[in-house]
């Protein structure tokens, strides 16, 4: 028997996730859940509504860090003027996940807890150095989103803790772009998403995240392209360099309609056009390609 709970305060959200025996699970958006009990019933024994606990949702500047509440939707961090200004990557992912109607219920710690490849929230925050804020009636703790997945389709979640949120820092004159590619037949589903966040300074990269989504076992950094880029001055062998150097470094998957070779492909032309978006073009550089 499937028992549902709706607390309105974190205190009572504590409070269940640690008396609740048996599999929990919290729900927000619900809109993951509606795709999943296509294949099978809902296996979780408690389900826990969380969004009517207001410390969950909402997007605020803390000193130096922008803090986004896991219950937020991606419909408000994609028109949220500090998610725009401070990770303008983030802010184009989530606004182009799916459809309006998703993008009005689905919610950024849904994306996040689902631990799915392809989740598009997950490549923007990475590139961002976006950092998990967990929380339980043990107290709360804070580590990176790439340590959040140990392995595949799984997260250092406990049976006792909710994701509150997540935070990055609010890096002045941070560009940012995002790029994804998907089934026709199938919407929500990322074949490839890739995502750039980069401080520039007189034509050179000072700061530089690069991640890919959807395509590898889970979302994963470029650190070696990273590197090479914050490394080499800009120009075409260093960005001819750059391209071969992300498509040889990751693992990436075959899938049904998109084998490993294509999706190593597509990073490369992503990339190339997210550094475009901004300002790192071939044009932009040194002249027209």
């Amino acid at each position: 028997m499937i028992q549902v709970y709706r607390p309105e305060t974190l205190a009572e959200l504590f409070e269940l996730l640690a008396r609740l025996e048996g599999e929990r699970r919290c729900l927000a958006g619900g809109t993951d859940l509606l795709v999943q009990a296509q294949d099978a019933p809902p296996a979780a024994a408690s389900w826990l509504d969380v969004s009517a606990v207001p410390e969950l949702r909402g997007i605020s500047k803390e000193k130096d860090r922008v803090r986004i509440g896991s219950a937020t939707t991606f419909a408000d961090c994609a028109e949220s003027p500090l998610v725009q200004g401070y990770a303008p990557a983030l802010a184009q992912a989530c606004g182009r996940v799916a459809s309006p109607q998703v993008r009005n219920r689905a919610t950024l710690g849904g994306n996040i807890a689902g631990a799915a490849p392809d989740a598009d929230a997950v490549p923007a925050l990475l590139s961002l150095d976006a950092r998990v804020l967990l929380g339980s009636e043990r107290g709360s703790r804070s580590i990176a989103l790439g340590r959040f997945y140990p392995r595949p389709c799984r997260t250092v979640l406990r049976a006792d803790e909710v994701i509150l949120g997540f935070s990055v820092p609010a890096k002045k004159h941070l560009r940012g772009a995002f790029l994804r590619r998907g089934p026709r037949h199938v919407p929500g589903r990322s074949t490839l998403s890739l995502a750039v966040s980069a401080v520039l300074r007189e034509g050179a990269f000072i700061e530089l995240g690069i991640a890919v989504g959807a395509a590898t076992p889970r979302p994963v950094r470029a650190p070696l392209t990273e590197a090479l880029l914050l490394q080499r001055p800009w120009g075409a062998e260093t960005l001819a360099a750059a391209l071969e150097t992300l498509q040889s470094e990751l693992p990436f998957t075959d899938a049904p309609g998109a084998s490993a070779a294509y999706r190593s492909h597509l990073a490369g032309v992503f990339l190339k056009r997210a550094l475009a978006e901004i300002g790192m073009g071939t044009e932009s550089a040194f002249g027209p390609e």
